[in-house]
């Protein structure tokens, strides 16, 4: 009995940790606030759920409390998780949201400016935000031609002017 406390809680834990590092590489770094409401959720569900075990089965001798309390954990656990998951959800959605109008901006500077090569820099990086690496490895290239072509062209100036000195 006591290993099977012992596993819900390492489940319970590591769920936990699940929950925190997926949100760690969504949102980059967490607020100390999040890694404390965790920490406190983890170990309160912890152990709460190892003293009602513990007392409920040393009064009634049943087997119910052994799966009642970590099964109630378990769906706490779960709550959370889903709560978490709609933040993230939510979060993504508006960074796509974000990256689409910085591309629209970028798309129209670029079509006034065609030449521009921090113009098309920053299309490539809005293109690998939106997880289209092919898109931006074609910016990145084309911001290359034309940063050499504008590197071309300035050399044959300075020639040119050294010719005519």
């Amino acid at each position: 009995m006591f290993i099977f406390v012992v596993a819900v809680i390492a489940l319970n834990l590591g769920g936990l940790s699940l929950i925190v590092n997926r949100r760690e590489k969504i949102y980059g770094e967490l607020p100390l606030s999040t890694y404390g409401l965790v920490f406190f959720m983890g170990i309160a569900m912890t152990f709460l759920m190892l003293f009602f075990s513990i007392t409920a089965l040393a009064k009634s001798q049943t087997s119910a409390p052994m799966f009642v309390i970590p099964g109630t954990g378990l769906a706490l656990l779960l709550a959370y998780y889903i709560y978490q998951e709609i933040g993230i959800r939510a979060l993504l959605a508006e960074r796509r949201a974000q990256a689409e109008e910085a591309l629209k901006k970028t798309l129209e500077f670029i079509s006034n400016r065609p030449n521009s090569v921090p113009a098309l820099e920053n299309l490539a990086r809005i293109y690998e935000k939106l997880g289209k690496a092919d898109l931006a490895r074609k910016a990145q290239d084309c911001a290359r031609l034309v940063r050499a072509s504008e590197n071309a062209a300035m050399e044959a100036a300075r020639s040119d002017d050294r010719r005519t000195l």
